[in-house]
């Protein structure tokens, strides 16, 4: 999906590219005064991705300015037992630092 200059995906863990650009939002995430303040732990960078595969309701979202990986939105399927429905639960949503104020959040929050 398109919007503008930034393009969204849906992250394929299967693919080197989008691991490496999980690891990086999710512990430039973790780094943020928002995320605990800290960078990811190493046995938790080393656990992350295949944790996410082996999840069977993973969906993470990944947005691109060029080649740039700049934010993400990692969510996973549930379900509703007020609707009796499938719902999306959004874990985490962040955009980096230096790219914030230019409505990614919005636009990974609109693909969700």
């Amino acid at each position: 999906m398109n919007y503008g200059s930034v393009q969204i995906l849906q992250a394929d863990l299967d693919r080197p590219e989008h691991q490496q650009a999980v690891l990086e939002l999710v512990n430039n995430y973790a780094m943020d005064p928002m995320g605990n303040g800290k960078p990811l732990p190493e046995r938790v960078k080393n656990e992350l991705i295949p944790g996410l595969r082996k999840h069977p309701a993973t969906l993470i979202f990944l947005a691109y300015q060029k080649s740039r990986a700049v934010g993400i939105a990692v969510c996973f399927y549930g379900f509703s037992t007020f609707a009796a429905k499938p719902l999306i639960n959004i874990h985490d949503l962040a955009v980096l630092p230096d790219c914030r104020g230019q409505g990614i959040g919005r636009i990974l929050l609109e693909a969700v």
